[in-house]
């Protein structure tokens, strides 16, 4: 089991033995817990040391991990292996099995692996070549609704989104602010915007009602001229962007084609798990947000913290992966729950090879915990603001 993984410092678990880099540590009696207590304390030294730096650019893509097991009740963020178990048990098992062997895939080999995306593509395919058989679409809105019902998540006070958005936001003044892509539908890091009392940039208009336009990520916030102290620009503090390019539970596209803010919509503007996503994402509002991330980690001195992201989708860990080939003023560091995934291996040889990889075995949890508060930014400003292009 791999702890850490990068070009200056590998830490894993062979056979019960600690190892840092090639060297065996001693750890007493070489129990299972002290060694994975041992590991996560020298794994969190150095990330901890790492995330001290200073950044110019400050970039968070958060996948379904950064959503598992959070919310209220018994409402949780799902991986997605939990979105298959959600599906089938809301279908009686008879009624799934004919629905996959209607859309043409093998009901028992998607069950060991769980690909609801595998049979939403099959249903989505065989819906546009099988309309004599009507099972087919009323099954792909009974799925469509149960991903739906399993997102509207409700934000509990000690989620971790909190304390990690106050933390990203403590920057200084003079630098970008750090910007939140996340790939969930759910809204648990708007909540938590709200709740850490951060003003919130989205892409939509602060008028009703809230319309979409891309260039919203280009206005800021500034204290009004009476507060100044100085002749430039006084910016507000705690000011966070947050893009969507998978779309969101509040998101809809009205009659008019224009895409607004619905907290209480039926149809949320979403890309549903299905191979043509890529596609999906060419349109908008989801081409703006996808052309915001790589412009992102394509500038100098940026760090991108990647959080519960299995780099399953090719659209995107293809421009992270790209960006890190050509952009040598990119550092990205990749946290996750399991760094010996089938979809993360290929990136241990990286890590290691290049200094600009980092790969961190780590719950969002305890890394919105560990990260390190920046404590040279304290000012508690709460003059009204107002809009200023950036």
């Amino acid at each position: 089991m791999h702890y850490l993984i990068s070009n200056e410092k590998t830490i894993c678990d062979k056979n019960g033995r600690l190892y840092v880099d090639q060297t065996e540590m001693v750890v007493e009696q070489n129990d299972p817990e002290d060694i994975d207590k041992k590991a996560r304390e020298l794994t969190r030294e150095f990330y901890k040391s790492f995330l001290k730096q200073r950044f110019e650019n400050l970039s968070i893509l958060a996948g379904a991990g950064s959503s598992f097991d959070i919310g209220v009740g018994a409402q949780k963020g799902k991986l997605r292996n939990g979105l298959w178990s959600a599906v089938a048990t809301s279908f009686k098992e008879e009624l799934f099995e004919n629905f996959c062997s209607d859309v043409k895939c093998d009901w028992v080999e998607f069950s060991k692996s769980n690909d609801i995306e595998g049979l939403l593509t099959h249903a989505y395919s065989a819906n546009k070549f099988l309309k004599d058989n009507p099972n087919i679409d009323s099954g792909i809105q009974i799925i469509e609704k149960i991903i739906r019902t399993c997102c509207k998540l409700a934000l509990p006070n000690d989620a971790p989104h909190i304390e990690f958005i106050k933390k990203i936001t403590a920057r200084k003044l003079s630098d970008p602010r750090a910007k939140i892509f996340t790939l969930n539908y759910d809204t648990l890091f708007e909540q938590a915007a709200q709740n850490a009392k951060c003003v919130l940039i989205d892409g939509f208009s602060y008028s009703e009602p809230r319309e979409f336009r891309g260039n919203n990520f280009d206005y800021d916030f500034v204290l009004r001229e009476g507060s100044r102290v100085k002749e430039e620009d006084n910016y507000v503090t705690n000011v966070v962007h947050i893009y969507k390019p998978h779309g969101s539970m509040d998101w809809e596209k009205s009659s008019d084609g224009k895409i607004v803010k619905n907290i209480n919509t039926e149809k949320p503007l979403i890309i549903y798990p299905k191979e043509s996503k890529y596609e999906n994402s060419y349109e908008q509002p989801f081409f703006e947000m996808m052309l915001r991330f790589q412009q992102e980690v394509r500038k100098k001195n940026s760090l991108l913290i990647v959080i519960g992201f299995s780099f399953y989708d090719k659209h995107i860990s293809n421009i992270i992966l790209e960006a890190l080939d050509v952009n040598p003023g990119l550092r990205c560091m990749v946290v996750t729950k399991n760094l010996d995934s089938e979809y993360l291996t290929p990136l241990h040889g990286k890590a290691k090879s290049l200094h600009n990889l980092l790969l961190i075995e780590e719950s969002f949890s305890d890394f919105a915990k560990y990260y390190p508060y920046p404590q040279t930014y304290t000012n508690e400003i709460t003059i009204t603001p107002e809009v200023q292009s950036a």
